[in-house]
């Protein structure tokens, strides 16, 4: 069925890092964000299935949210409030399909 490598998630985190190092060595944006998002959904599409610990999730998502947070300015604040409307709805249309992911 599914290749021991596949079903273990060493192969997930190599694959991960070498994908990631790949596309950060060409200067690709977010290249270490993408490496492992390329790698999990090819993974996940293959069959494979991978649980790690809370504690390791909500760091990472912490992680993430302290990147995001540094990334942003002062500046972005006035087109997203001149387009209150648009961005809501469309914060409201990506929402709505993942809550119907999760619960349904």
């Amino acid at each position: 069925m599914y290749s021991r490598c596949a079903r273990s998630g060493h192969c997930c985190y190599f694959s991960s890092v070498l994908l990631g190092s790949v596309l950060q060595f060409f200067h690709l944006p977010a290249a270490l964000l993408l490496g492992p998002m390329i790698v999990g959904v090819v993974m996940g599409l293959s069959g494979a299935t991978m649980r790690i610990d809370k504690r390791l999730f909500l760091l990472a998502q912490a992680v993430l949210g302290c990147m995001i947070a540094q990334s942003l300015s002062p500046s972005i604040l006035t087109p997203l409030i001149q387009d209150w409307t648009v961005v809501l709805a469309l914060l409201l249309l990506t929402l709505r399909p993942a809550a119907c992911q999760a619960f349904c």
